[in-house]
């Protein structure tokens, strides 16, 4: 099993348990909020930048792209320059 889909497999169960153990409230913008409600978005945000990793990582190992090539060149050709301005002020 795969390091993705273990996390995945912990938010799930933290949200199982949130909902099944949190029950109090607690006032937001003037409504009364369930914990486990606020509970599931801060791990919905934390599932989400997981799920973002894990795509970011699949792209890395894929073949990469033309343009992305091009953009390192315009990188290091910025860095080479900075690099270069530095060297003549100092």
């Amino acid at each position: 099993m795969s390091r993705f889909a273990i996390a995945m497999l912990v938010y799930a169960a933290l949200a199982v348990l949130a909902v099944l153990t949190l029950d109090q409230t607690f006032p937001v913008a003037g409504r009364q909020v369930p914990l486990s409600a606020i509970t599931l978005v801060v791990l919905g945000m934390f599932a989400f930048r997981t799920w973002l990793h894990h795509k970011r990582e699949l792209l890395a190992q894929a073949e990469p792209d033309p343009g992305l090539r091009r953009f390192d060149r315009v990188s290091e050709a910025v860095v080479r320059d900075r690099e270069h301005s530095h060297e003549a002020r100092g």
